[in-house]
């Protein structure tokens, strides 16, 4: 999980997943960074789309290609429930890899 430090010197631990949900992001008080999980979806050529959640958090609404074609909320998976479930599941290898390269999670120590 990438960490972050705050205008007050605090750091801030987060995972890019957290965009994807409505209570992420300390249900949005916290450090909210889905204008930049936004951004490197956009750098593999996806449009995104996000917006705030009511009193919650700025979660990415909609994923989709430059032809058009909607990968997120993933039409196939009608199950799936948009801010509540991980999108890690859904999302296509290519965009959960490049987050994860991304925002990488810091290495453990023993």
């Amino acid at each position: 999980m990438p960490t972050t430090v705050t205008a007050d010197w605090q750091e801030v631990a987060w995972s890019w997943t957290e965009a994807f949900s409505k209570h992420g992001f300390g249900d949005g008080d916290g450090l909210v960074m889905t204008d930049k999980v936004a951004r490197a979806i956009r750098e593999l050529g996806y449009t995104v789309e996000h917006s705030v959640w009511g009193s919650h958090n700025d979660t990415i609404d909609t994923i989709t290609k430059a032809d058009g074609t909607q990968v997120y909320p993933p039409p196939r998976h009608p199950k799936y429930q948009p801010g509540y479930d991980n999108p890690r599941y859904v999302l296509p290898r290519r965009i959960v890899t490049h987050l994860d390269t991304t925002f990488p999670d810091p290495p453990c120590w023993p």
